[in-house]
């Protein structure tokens, strides 16, 4: 058991699938009549997701639950595939509005 998981204990998991649906929908509406809502709702998602990234609290509910899970691996797993895609998406549509 070297991660400590083979018993069959809790291991968390990103919820991955959020992002693939959710910011290829929003990339698309951006372009829209209503895209200026589309891209306040992208910033929006990307700034909860930061934070989530930075929450010390949250990262230390999840680590009780999986030892295994680092701080530097919970903030690039929230950073590089929650927040930086919102960011992108908000600044391509403030980019194409331009």
């Amino acid at each position: 058991m070297p991660n400590g998981h083979d018993d069959g204990s809790y291991r968390y998991s990103f919820p991955v699938g959020f992002p693939i649906v959710t910011y290829p929908i929003l990339a698309m509406l951006v372009g829209s009549k209503y895209g200026m809502v589309f891209i306040v709702i992208a910033f929006l998602l990307a700034v909860v997701f930061t934070w989530e990234a930075f929450s010390r609290n949250e990262y230390e509910t999840i680590r009780a639950k999986d030892p295994s899970m680092n701080v530097e691996t919970w903030r690039m797993n929230w950073m590089l595939f929650f927040a930086l895609p919102g960011y992108a998406v908000g600044a391509y549509g403030l980019i194409a509005k331009l």
